[in-house]
């Protein structure tokens, strides 16, 4: 009854009738203004251009390497066809634009996936709403029903096998596993999981990873998992990944003594550590920490945190390539994914794409870059510049924020 009471105490006998006829005229100006004001069509980009935000997503198509998509923690997803040049969004309304991880299915390059929700605990992370579908290339996203609950909230990766037959996320909840496409969804490890993916050569193997120096290991394509050996409990954040051409070999990013690299020469059952010392991953190890190998030597591995560190002999030494300081004449700081051309082959074709807290860049040659020398910067109108302030005069039109 205190709902209904006015501001005297009384219950006036019209109370609901009045409170109906207010609400209707709410809703008739709520339509007017958006009408007015807040269409979709009556929104101009001012910009910049020329700023990229955290990108921690990257796809290229197979066939057409100069149409990719990239997924920002706060700006959707975006698509280029030429490499780069120019950047165009993705349904701008979809339900979520907190996207953190991004795949395509093998057989079929117009169905991806889309992963939102930014859990690595940064004071900027934005929640998600569970896993995206498009079967267009993007044009339109659905949300997938089953992952419309608190426990997909923070998608961190996505992984699907090579027929596109199982799909692997990696959650703050655990590791889960779809056969259908994404229809539904069997929870199969409890852990929080930070990392997942398929071994290259064999659907049956996959690896994941998560905090507090914990790995694990699947031999059943997923459907259950096994912990790692080797790695220190008192280590933080761990990234994993394959070596494509020796898969039985498996680096980790370990985030301990400001950066380690560990190697396991069975598939990801038992690591070693191989370096300590370098200091790649600062003391942003938690937020930002990848690697990648070389698909075709896997002796050769870039580690990525703050800046970016190139090893040649299976990560004992590591060379700083990148001077985030100089950005954008080499790549910008915080890095968070890694990955080749589809038609890389160590030769003629040396390309890799770097997404990091300035958006994304590019190298021809992996083997030689190095400072200030070989980057490409690609954010060409990639609209995703993270704003913390803004401010305008109201008399030369001039705006400025800051990032």
């Amino acid at each position: 009854k205190l709902q209904l009471q006015d501001e005297n105490g009384y219950i006036p006998a019209d109370g609901l009738l009045i409170a109906h006829e207010q609400m209707k005229s709410m809703l008739a100006q709520a339509v007017a203004s958006n009408e007015a004001d807040i269409s979709r069509g009556s929104w101009t980009w001012l910009g910049p251009g020329n700023i990229g935000g955290r990108v921690r997503a990257l796809v290229i198509h197979p066939t057409t390497p100069t149409t990719m998509w990239a997924g920002s923690v706060s700006g959707g997803i975006w698509k280029t066809t030429n490499g780069g040049a120019s950047w165009l969004p993705l349904d701008d309304f979809m339900a979520n634009m907190a996207v953190s991880t991004l795949v395509m299915d093998p057989s079929n390059s117009n169905t991806l996936y889309a992963g939102t929700g930014e859990g690595f605990y940064n004071a900027d992370g934005l929640r998600g709403a569970g896993v995206f579908k498009t079967t267009n290339g993007g044009a339109t996203w659905t949300q997938l029903s089953a992952t419309n609950t608190s426990d997909w909230y923070y998608v961190n990766r996505l992984a699907i096998s090579s027929t596109g037959g199982v799909i692997l996320a990696a959650t703050r909840s655990g590791i889960w596993r779809s056969t259908d496409g994404g229809t539904g969804w069997s929870p199969i490890n409890a852990n929080e999981t930070l990392d997942v993916n398929f071994d290259p050569t064999d659907n049956n193997k996959a690896i994941a990873s998560g905090w507090f120096g914990q790995a694990w290991y699947s031999i059943d394509g997923g459907a259950s998992w096994n912990p790692a050996t080797g790695i220190s409990a008192s280590a933080g954040r761990v990234e994993v990944a394959y070596a494509p051409s020796s898969p039985t070999i498996v680096y980790a990013s370990i985030d301990d003594n400001s950066g380690q690299v560990w190697k396991s020469a069975n598939g990801g059952q038992t690591y070693s550590q191989v370096n300590t010392g370098y200091n790649f991953l600062g003391s942003q190890g938690w937020y930002d920490n990848i690697i990648w190998v070389d698909p075709t030597n896997p002796n050769t591995l870039i580690v990525g945190g703050i800046d970016l560190w190139r090893s040649t002999d299976g990560g004992a030494t590591l060379t700083k390539i990148s001077e985030w300081w100089n950005a954008p004449a080499s790549a910008h700081a915080d890095h968070h994914i890694i990955i080749q051309d589809p038609g890389f082959n160590g030769s003629t074709n040396k390309k890799v794409y770097f997404g990091n807290d300035g958006g994304v860049y590019r190298t021809d040659d992996v083997y030689t870059v190095v400072g200030t020398s070989g980057w490409t910067e690609l954010n060409n109108n990639l609209g995703i510049t993270q704003f913390y302030g803004a401010a305008g005069s109201p008399i030369t039109g001039s705006i400025v924020g800051g990032r």
